[in-house]
Parts: structure tokens; sequence; C-alpha cells
């Protein structure tokens, strides 16, 4: 997984439309924890505490770009969001890390352990239950509630 996620939709999308469905997404997947904040007229910094995650229009293609910033359980919120708005808007996600894009699903890693499982398992054979408990340990509790 790279640092820069791409979301592209042929739909217009207009920034209050997306800031509604980003929200909902926030009340339906994170419980309503993360903050989320409106960099009008074309970005959202969405995070906990001192870690963030950004989504703002791309200058040069249709569609949207997310970047990271912080602990690797913002990947997770990431792939979340972009899963989300990939089936709301049937867009396709890409990531400069990965090859290829792909459409949403639905319910797709209901918590941060879930992503990690199926990131790092595949990866590493004896040490991924250490990496994973690892990763798992960053990861602000209220947080790791999520999904249960």
């Amino acid at each position: 997984m790279g640092n820069i996620t791409t979301i592209k939709t042929r739909r217009k999308l207009k920034y209050e439309d997306v800031t509604a469905d980003l929200r909902e997404i926030n009340q339906r997947r994170f419980d309503g924890l993360l903050d989320i904040q409106e960099m009008a007229p074309d970005g959202w910094r969405i995070g906990y505490v001192d870690m963030y995650w950004e989504l703002w229009k791309s200058p040069t293609q249709k569609g949207w770009l997310t970047h990271k910033h912080g602990r690797h359980w913002l990947c997770w919120v990431d792939m979340v969001y972009s899963n989300e708005l990939a089936i709301k808007y049937n867009a396709k996600v890409s990531d400069e890390g990965v090859e290829g894009s792909w459409k949403g699903e639905p319910d797709k890693y209901p918590t941060c352990e879930s992503w990690f499982e199926a990131m790092i398992s595949p990866l590493v054979d004896s040490t991924a239950s250490q990496i994973i408990d690892l990763e798992i340990s960053m990861v602000p509790e209220v947080i790791k509630r999520i999904g249960h």
C-alpha cells in the first residue's frame, strides 16, 4: 500500500454532497469518532486526535486523491473510506503501492484488526501474528472497539 490512493468516478460531485457522505460513513463505520474538518472548496481532513487522513479533489483527473499521515491504522481508515466512496459513486480505487484498480465491496474490513490481518498475514508467515499485535498496540483503544 502506497501513500496516495485514487478514487476515480465519472460522476460530477458537489462539495457539500461529498461532505454529507463523509459524515454518514463516519457515523456508520467509525461510530462517529473521527473528526471531519472541511478544507473548502476541495478537501477534507479526517482523523483522530493528532493523526489524520486527507481527501481532496484531483487537479488533473476526474476523481479524488487520499493521503495518510501518522500511524498505519490510518491506512485502514483510508481503505474503508475509499471503499465506501467507490460504492456510493460507482468509482474505482487504485493505490500507488498496488497494481490495478478495483471496485468497492460492501462492509470490507469491518475492524482495524481485520485490515491488518488481510494486509500482513499473506506477506509474513511465522511472525504475522506478532506484527499484527504490534500494529494493533499502536491503535487508540476507542478505535480498536469499532466493529466489535
